[in-house]
């Protein structure tokens, strides 16, 4: 699909099929609606509000910044498979990105800091830092890999089956750490995979396996 290219500072975008555009510079996303949404910045950060695909494809990539949550406006990115990378960080410590989303894709080279509102199975997840916060089950499928330490909690979403498990078959690496904590069980039917030469940390409310 052809990519619409703009070079804007504040952009609001809204399409039944899909919104496709390639952005020059830093850029105020306020809104991003529609069954698609794949946004590249080529140059600067992307600043983020409102992004929902439904429960179609989220891709936002930022070649060379990152992906911030606008403290402005209303933040969400809410779609399918979501994609977010970035040169530098996506989200921060103290901001993370907030995501509603089936699965999960993240990348940033420092640091990877997300708030998730519902099931989700985490793909992949790669950084400096990888720091991600789950409200419901999660399902590592693929690996998290941090240069330095590796933080994931589920926690038990009300009103819904989800207890906060933590289970799956991908591999979590942080070198300088690795802390894993669940309002439910850690491992499920086989252990959870987890690697780190310093100090791994797991608390679980149910049965705790690792290796």
């Amino acid at each position: 699909t052809k990519r619409v290219e703009t070079k804007v500072t504040t952009l609001t975008a809204a399409a039944g099929v899909g919104v496709f555009i390639n952005q020059n510079g830093n850029v105020n996303l306020v809104a991003a609606i529609g069954g698609t949404v794949l946004l590249k910045a080529t140059h600067g950060d992307v600043t983020l509000g409102t992004v929902n695909a439904g429960l179609g494809d989220v891709t936002l990539e930022a070649d060379d910044g990152g992906l911030v949550a606008s403290t402005t406006v209303l933040h969400s990115i809410t779609g399918g498979t979501t994609v977010l990378k970035a040169s530098k960080a996506v989200g921060a410590d103290r901001n993370r990105l907030a995501t509603k989303s089936i699965s999960l894709n993240a990348n940033g080279s420092d640091g990877v800091f997300i708030n998730q509102n519902g099931n989700v199975n985490v793909v992949s997840a790669v950084g400096e830092h990888v720091n991600i916060g789950v409200d419901g089950d999660v399902d590592v499928t693929g690996p998290i890999t941090a240069v330095r330490s590796v933080d994931l909690t589920s926690r038990a979403l009300g009103g819904t089956a989800a207890l906060g498990t933590i289970t799956g078959v991908g591999v979590i690496t942080g070198p300088t750490g690795v802390d894993v904590a669940a309002s439910g069980v850690i491992g499920g039917a086989s252990n959870l995979r987890v690697s780190s030469p310093a100090t791994v940390t797991a608390r679980s409310g149910g049965r705790l396996g690792l290796q």
